[in-house]
C-alpha cells in the first residue's frame, strides 16, 4: 500500500480555499473590507516583520470569531457542497481516485481550517492533517488550536500521524515552498 499525501490550495485546488471559504458565507465586498482592515498587518507579513500564522488568525477572528462550532461546521457543509466543487483540480482528483482504486491511503496536509476541510474529506473517505480552531465553551476563540500546518508543521504531523515505513512508497502532490518538508518524506513528489 502506498501512502499519497497532497497539498489543498493551489493543488488539488485551483484557487485558494480560504479566500473562497470567506467569500462564499461572508460575500465579496465583506472580504474586502476584512482585507482593508488588515491591511497593515498584511504588509507586515509581506515584508517579514510578521508571522503567516499571527495574520491568518486575525483575518478569521475578524469573521469567525464568537460563532458556535456547530454553525462553523454549517457553514463548512455549505461551502463544500455549494462551492467547493468549482475550484477543485479535476485532473489530480481523477489521479487520486485512481489510488484510492488501487488501495493506497490519501491524506489531504493542509494550512487550511478544518471546519471545511473535514466535510470534504469525510466525503471523500480520506484522512486529513490541517490547522485546527480553537474553541472555548463552544465558541471559536479567534485562535488556532493546533499550529499552522505548513511548512515543517506538515512534516511533523505526517511523521506523529503514520508509521512511514509501513508503506510501500510515499508519493506527494503540492505547489509552494511550504509543501518542501513534505516532499522531504516522499519517494516521489509533483509539483503541481
Amino acid at each position: 500500500m502506498n501512502l499519497i499525501l497532497t497539498d489543498f490550495d493551489g493543488t488539488l485546488t485551483t484557487r485558494d480555499s480560504f479566500l473562497e471559504f470567506v467569500g462564499h458565507n461572508q460575500g465579496r465586498h465583506q472580504m474586502i473590507f476584512g482585507l482593508l482592515r488588515l491591511a497593515i498587518p498584511i504588509a507586515a507579513l509581506k515584508m517579514g516583520y510578521d508571522h503567516q500564522e499571527h495574520v491568518k488568525e486575525k483575518f478569521l477572528s475578524l469573521f469567525y470569531k464568537g460563532l458556535s462550532k456547530k454553525y462553523l461546521a454549517q457553514l463548512g457543509e455549505s461551502f463544500c457542497e455549494e462551492r467547493l466543487p468549482s475550484i477543485i483540480r479535476e485532473s489530480l482528483l481523477s489521479q487520486l481516485l485512481k489510488f484510492e482504486n488501487e488501495g493506497d491511503k490519501i491524506v489531504v496536509v493542509s494550512a487550511s481550517m478544518d471546519f471545511w476541510l473535514t466535510p470534504y474529506c469525510k466525503k471523500m473517505g480520506w484522512d486529513l492533517i490541517c490547522t485546527q480552531t480553537d474553541y472555548t465553551n463552544g465558541l471559536f476563540s479567534g485562535k488556532f488550536a493546533s499550529p499552522n500546518c505548513n511548512g515543517k508543521e506538515k512534516a511533523k504531523r505526517i511523521k506523529e500521524e503514520y508509521d512511514l515505513k509501513k508503506y510501500d512508497k510515499i508519493i506527494a502532490y503540492g505547489n509552494s515552498k511550504g509543501d518542501q518538508a513534505m516532499f522531504d518524506l516522499a519517494d516521489e513528489f509533483y509539483w503541481i
